[in-house]
């Protein structure tokens, strides 16, 4: 059918532009491949597919306006021949703009190291000094000669695909569409508009559309720039501006509140180039190497425990660790999404607000948990249930010193009951078999992400597991603890277990019963520290804590000497004067008795939360009030200055 080779061949052609933009974008930044270790043509070819993929998603949102169009005109026989050149001279407009696009991504790369986007564009304050850098470079003129080179076939290849279009129409009869064919015609548009949508999603996953961290294939950052197409990340990065949720926040002035959190620190040395909260923590103890296994727990609030009175006996495999785990007992998740959970318990930042912490391009690098282990020789592992472009998982952790990273894909599809993949306990299995059994030159830092505690909710069957609720919101949480304890029943029978301690935190708890406005029960969870070698005797600790000082806790428990650039602090040593935490808009902060709810208007309500009050008492203590609102104003400002003044890699080697 006439529209369907046209616009097809109008995308063949479109596509090997772009390969040849990307083959030059290669060759000039070609060194790099020397960073590779391994074989660099396997790298690179995949590098080249994933662009394939990229092309072709800009490709279908380039060509899907003058498709539409063609395909809705081209029946009508007076038209068709008009509407059929409009198509194809809109095209040849379109295409070179994501050229022009693809060229000023060369120069952008090489002084930012990631892909064109909206950034670029706050220089345009001052053209006349862009403009004069730009030309001041002989090489970026070089650049110009295939930009022209690259316009000029593409007009001339276009204008040939015009001319055999004219003829093409003209020799057709004018009556081209009986009732048959124009059914077939219907039939056959609706499959070829199914195709291209499926073109612009990039993915046929359920789970999540392509994304910019679907790119993030390697440990190689330009293997993984290697394979995006700038106009796609330029889109990407102008959408995301567009969302008023990633408005800048202004709590409090920057620098009174940095002063703030030092104080709190208790920072009185600054470390010279590095992040203003940045501390050296010297441990003279002997510093400990075991394997860390740290498991984050979809949805595990405290309260579902019996230790924390739930009344159900939901959690007994979690919480038969107590005489080999020391149990922190007053700990609050950053905020109610996974993303926060992942963010803030491996890297330490809280959540800001509405803010996607994983969904930033270019992807800000954190220093965290992951790197830290990483510069202490660890290899770091990933493990998730599902698919690992959701939440923009894979980008943002593979650009964040994850080495490997298991998700649905690794799976057999026989396995995955739902969009949430594999249950929990075949997950852990998995992970046992391929991962913590096979051979391992350096200790192992392996990150779970459970997900069976999340909607749709499917406890597997032909298994031991037998619930004995019948509710399947408590019969899900007796399966998840269940394929807790199945994993460390599987654990203990293997060498590597004696010398690996565990760590079980949750990604934010459930809404549950409480009375605020601002759940506690989605936000108190369980921090746990679980090892019979390393604990011989177990331990309770009652002092609040936060979600991000697990990573600090953590450290401090292997005696780690490192740079601590964050907002966590180590409980085994340290307090906390309050938990600061979100839930989207308001905000929460609490010490041992009074809980304060801010809401985005400035206003506060205070309650004693450990009697369950429901009586308003902020007028009482104002004096504390305003203190509460002005450290989590503090809190939360530092972590976006930091962000956004690029102090969040502190500590990295460099």
């Amino acid at each position: 059918m006439f529209p369907i080779k046209l616009i097809f061949a109008l995308y063949l052609i479109g596509i090997i532009a772009f390969t040849l933009l990307r083959v030059l974008f290669f060759i000039i930044y070609f060194q790099q491949t020397k960073q590779i270790e391994g074989n660099v043509f396997s790298e690179v070819m995949a590098a080249f597919f994933m662009g394939w993929r990229f092309d072709t998603v800009v490709s279908m949102y380039l060509l899907a306006i003058p498709t539409i169009f063609l395909f809705f005109t081209f029946p009508f026989n007076k038209i068709r021949k008009m509407t059929t050149l409009i198509t194809i001279r809109c095209v040849a407009i379109l295409y070179p703009i994501s050229f022009l696009v693809s060229f000023a991504d060369i120069p952008y790369y090489g002084q930012f190291g990631s892909r064109f986007n909206t950034m670029a564009f706050a220089w345009m304050d001052n053209p006349k000094f862009v403009i004069g850098m730009i030309m001041g470079e002989f090489r970026y003129w070089l650049y110009i000669i295939p930009l022209l080179a690259i316009v000029f076939l593409w007009i001339k290849i276009t204008n040939t695909i015009v001319k055999k279009a004219r003829t093409k129409l003209e020799g057709q009869p004018a009556h081209l569409f009986t009732l048959k064919t124009s059914f077939f015609y219907l039939l056959t548009s609706l499959l070829f508009f199914s195709v291209m949508f499926l073109g612009m999603r990039g993915r046929i996953e359920k789970k999540s559309p392509i994304r910019i961290g679907t790119a993030f294939i390697s440990n190689y950052n330009f293997i993984n720039q290697l394979g995006l197409n700038p106009s796609f990340t330029l889109l990407r990065s102008w959408l995301d501006d567009l969302d008023t949720e990633n408005v800048p926040l202004s709590l409090i002035d920057d620098q009174e509140a940095i002063a703030l959190m030092k104080s709190e620190l208790n920072i009185q040395k600054t470390i010279a180039n590095e992040s203003p909260i940045a501390r050296a923590i010297i441990d003279s103890n002997e510093a400990l190497r075991p394997n860390v296994v740290l498991v984050i727990m979809e949805a595990m609030s405290a309260s579902k425990m019996t230790r924390y009175g739930s009344p159900d006996n939901l959690t007994p495999n979690l919480e038969s660790l107590a005489p080999h785990a020391y149990f922190f007992n007053n700990i609050y998740s950053a905020g109610i999404h996974t993303n926060n959970g992942i963010y803030s318990s491996l890297y330490s930042f809280p959540a800001l607000l509405k803010r996607h912490p994983m969904n930033e391009f270019p992807t800000p690098v954190y220093t965290g948990l992951p790197g830290i282990m990483k510069q202490k020789g660890y290899e770091n592992t990933f493990i998730l249930t599902h698919d690992d472009q959701f939440d923009n998982m894979a980008g943002f952790l593979k650009a964040n010193h994850f080495d490997n990273i298991v998700s649905q894909k690794n799976y057999p599809s026989e396995e995955v009951l739902s969009t949430l993949g594999v249950p929990d306990h075949y997950m852990f299995e998995y992970a046992i078999k391929n991962v913590f059994n096979q051979k391992h030159e350096k200790p192992f830092f392996v990150t779970f992400m459970t997900g069976s505690d999340h909607g749709p909710h499917i406890i597997p069957k032909n298994i031991s597991f037998k619930p004995k609720n019948k509710d399947i919101l408590l019969s899900i949480v007796e399966y998840a603890d269940w394929s807790i304890g199945h994993f460390l029943e599987l654990a203990r029978k293997e060498v590597w277990f004696d010398n690996t301690i565990f760590v079980f935190v949750a990604d934010h708890g459930y809404s549950g019963n409480s009375p605020y406005e601002v759940s506690l029960d989605y936000h108190h969870i369980p921090f746990i520290i679980y090892s019979p070698k390393y604990i011989p005797e177990g331990k309770e600790f009652n002092q609040i804590g936060l979600q991000v000082d697990v990573a600090q806790t953590v450290l401090g428990f292997l005696n780690q000497s490192y740079t601590n650039s964050t907002l966590g602090i180590n409980l085994l040593k340290e307090q906390r004067k309050y938990a600061v935490f979100n839930t989207d808009d308001k905000i929460g902060c609490l010490n041992d008795s009074l809980f304060s709810i801010i809401h985005p208007d400035g206003s506060q309500k205070m309650y004693y939360y450990t009697q369950k009050s429901m009586v308003d008492v902020s007028s009482k203590y104002k004096e504390l009030a305003e203190d509460m609102k002005k450290y989590a104003y503090s809190y939360i400002q530092t972590s976006q200055w930091l962000i956004q003044n690029h102090f969040t890699r502190s500590g990295l080697k460099k």
